[in-house]
């Protein structure tokens, strides 16, 4: 397998980040909204529940 030069990939990579820039800052936004809910979600319920075990 030939290997590309490392500074053609960084380009490409340079690239590639400056088209989809906005549309991955969005969607990366969007998908830390529902992990961090989720999160907390998950920790109240944990939370609630060792409250009520004890």
């Amino acid at each position: 397998m030939a290997q590309a030069p490392l500074s053609s990939v960084h380009d490409y990579s340079n690239k590639n980040a400056k088209a989809h820039e906005s549309h991955s800052e969005l969607s990366l936004l969007k998908t830390t909204r529902k992990a961090a809910s989720a999160a907390s979600a998950w920790l109240k319920g944990h939370y609630s529940g060792t409250v009520e075990d004890s």
